[in-house]
């Protein structure tokens, strides 16, 4: 399949497994050049170099977001394409062991 992306540059979080790591495959097989974020880089991620680069990051955090933003910008120059597939309940996502946490609106309580 030829999507008309050859020489476009792309940045993919969640790249490590599942759907994240289908469209890293999916991508870079276009002739994208791919640099794709996850907490933690799966040996199949990182199979995919030189075509694609894998930054670990922690995209919950600040810190993760500027590495990501750094080797973005270092490795691609700009980004033509943003693939966000975040996902899990992991540190900072607002969730804990699976359940949400308790959240307030202005002039609303909510109880749990």
């Amino acid at each position: 399949m030829d999507l008309r992306l050859a020489g476009k540059t792309a940045v993919v979080t969640g790249g490590s497994k599942g759907i994240g790591l289908a469209i890293v495959r999916t991508l870079a097989a276009e002739g994208v050049r791919v640099v794709a974020a996850a907490r933690t880089v799966t040996p199949e991620l990182a199979a995919l170099a030189p075509d694609v680069t894998a930054v670990t990051a922690d995209l919950s955090t600040r810190e993760g977001a500027r590495t990501l933003g750094a080797r973005a910008l270092d490795v691609l120059g700009g980004v033509d394409i943003l693939v966000n597939n975040l996902g899990g309940s992991g540190p900072g996502s607002g969730t804990t062991s699976g359940s949400p946490t308790s959240t307030t609106t202005p002039g609303r309580r909510r109880s749990r």
